[in-house]
């Protein structure tokens, strides 16, 4: 690719900083909500099964406020949403150390932007991030994070936001080039 046509970024990722962008991804933020719709589901579904239980093993009323079903089912619900919160977020933690490893973990990481086409060319493979409207930009106080599309097929990448003086003019060529194309916002991740 022609120089003048490019602009070419050359890093190293910190884990945390990359632990901190899959955590954030779109694919886990949706995971998160899938689970704490699913947990509570668990709960009214224990409340419930309780309740049947009360009715059909001991031949009681049913009773929609049974204090000692609220208290024990809520109990169970507490346990149970614990060890869940607790589960998935140790397989995010797991998949983020194993992609850190496998990504960025001792290497240069290299992206560039074609200016002429309105895309990033990302790592080594150089997989194309068209910068449209799928394209989300998020600033924490040390990188900005890149995401493109909100499915498993979408790709996400990060920029540190510090750098030498060159790193620094660079990067901001980039996001001048980026917000002239008027179809992507960076909004702040840390407040």
């Amino acid at each position: 690719m022609n120089k003048d046509t490019s602009i070419t970024l050359q890093y190293s990722v910190e884990k945390e900083d990359y632990i901190k962008l899959f955590s954030h991804s779109p694919v886990i933020r949706k995971l998160k909500w899938f689970v704490t719709f699913a947990t509570l589901f668990t709960g009214v579904l224990i409340y419930v099964t309780m309740q049947l239980t009360d009715v059909l093993y001991y031949g009681n009323k049913i009773r929609i406020f049974n204090e000692k079903l609220i208290i024990f089912s809520l109990i169970v619900f507490i346990i149970f949403c614990i060890y869940t919160f607790r589960k998935s977020r140790r397989k995010i933690l797991n998949q983020a150390n194993e992609n850190y490893k496998d990504i960025y973990e001792g290497r240069s990481f290299t992206i560039e932007y074609d200016i002429e086409a309105a895309e990033f060319l990302v790592g080594n493979r150089r997989k194309r991030v068209p910068v449209d409207s799928q394209l989300e930009i998020f600033k924490t106080k040390k990188s900005y994070f890149f995401y493109w599309r909100k499915s498993l097929e979408g790709k996400i990448f990060l920029v540190p936001a510090y750098g030498s003086n060159e790193y620094m003019n660079k990067l901001d060529k980039i996001f001048e080039y980026i917000y002239k194309e008027g179809k992507v916002k960076t909004r702040e991740l840390d407040k």
